[in-house]
């Protein structure tokens, strides 16, 4: 029984580090490419540099709430909701066409992509 809890939870150590990876190597291939694809929509320095900061500044304010949401629903719960909203947004922002599409898929990741913290108090539990 107790070999079958250690496999259990190197089970999920083993999926949330995978999870993880592919979440900021998702991250770090989108960041690169995405002034330049703010710049072809016709968005200036000034433009570019408010639409890429606003993911920045959306997450300093949705990080409690996130907290709590990952205290109320469960820790599963909020990871569900920090890999698959901002994977919505990366969607919507790959196949925008304006700047102000471009805009709103950001502030869905800024929201939700608290996928790092939420494993780590998801493993600390384990």
């Amino acid at each position: 029984m107790e070999g079958s809890k250690a496999r259990s939870r190197a089970r999920v150590v083993y999926v949330i580090y995978c999870v993880g990876f592919m979440d900021l190597f998702g991250a770090s291939m989108v960041m690169p490419i995405l002034p330049r694809f703010i710049r072809n929509l016709g968005a200036n320095p000034t433009e570019t540099g408010l639409i890429l900061s606003l993911y920045g500044a959306i997450q300093i304010f949705s990080g409690p709430v996130m907290g709590r949401v990952s205290d109320r629903f469960g820790r599963r719960a909020a990871l569900l909701i920090s890999y698959l909203f901002p994977a919505i947004g990366y969607l919507l922002s790959g196949v925008s066409g304006s700047l102000l599409l471009l805009t709103l898929s950001r502030i869905l990741p800024g929201l939700t992509k608290h996928g790092l913290s939420t494993s780590k108090a998801y493993l600390t539990d384990v």
